[in-house]
């Protein structure tokens, strides 16, 4: 989805403007995404939901089982899920690592429908962001889905804690043959959550972490669906 990507700053970008696009044609090419911990009620609905191999512990969105091919925008461009994650929405802003600690730059994707020199909104005015603007409101977003991620990252904590993640491979068979295999995710195992202490599972019910792993455990029968598609 993010295929040209640029820090956004005056000096390149002063004249370039931005026009919302119709439809998600830019993302068909996208098989995940990332989710907050408050997307998980919505996203278990339509989507396998499942959490890295390695790095972060974010939940992650499976739009697909087939490497660049998204199972929820068809041909006409238009999204078919009833949810559209944040990651897909923020689309075409993202924010980029500085090398310090909890400091980012807004980029943009260059390659995007929504820019151009001739049409829609421009991003610099005398030299600064377009007061109440694009850039203005594309950086409240993204400033807002980073701490969220944060906080999911942190929410999720116990499932490393106490060791309830387990590997997991997607299979889908064909006329008696495998066609597709999906690997480096790994799910709750609920065999390992049954076995928890009392004291830790009343611990999670509280802080709202069982809901969402029971979100998450629910949402693993989409995957069915995505492969009968």
């Amino acid at each position: 989805m993010f295929t040209s990507l640029e820090i956004l700053n005056l000096k390149t970008h002063s004249a370039l403007r931005y026009q919302p696009v119709s439809g998600y044609g830019y993302a068909r090419n996208v098989t995940s995404a990332p989710l907050a911990a408050s997307e998980l009620p919505r996203a278990a609905c339509h989507f396998p939901i499942l959490f890295p191999k390695k790095g972060r512990i974010i939940p992650v969105a499976l739009f697909g089982l087939e490497k660049d091919k998204s199972l929820f925008v068809n041909e006409a461009g238009d999204w078919t899920a009833g949810y559209v994650p944040a990651h897909i929405r923020r689309y075409p802003f993202i924010l980029g690592q500085t090398g310090e600690k909890n400091r980012y730059s807004v980029m943009i994707d260059r390659a995007a429908p929504h820019f151009s020199a001739d049409a829609g909104e421009p991003l610099f005015v005398d030299g600064e962001p377009v007061p109440g603007g694009v850039v203005i409101r594309a950086r409240k977003v993204l400033a807002q889905f980073q701490k969220e991620l944060e906080q999911t990252e942190h929410f999720l904590a116990p499932l490393l804690e106490h060791d309830v993640l387990t590997e997991r491979r997607f299979a889908v068979r064909r006329d008696g043959k495998q066609t597709i295999a999906v690997e480096g995710f790994r799910q709750v195992d609920d065999k390992k959550v049954a076995a928890l202490a009392d004291s830790v599972l009343a611990s999670w019910v509280r802080s709202g972490l069982m809901a969402a792993v029971i979100a998450h455990l629910q949402s693993l029968h989409n995957a069915q669906r995505m492969a009968q598609r």
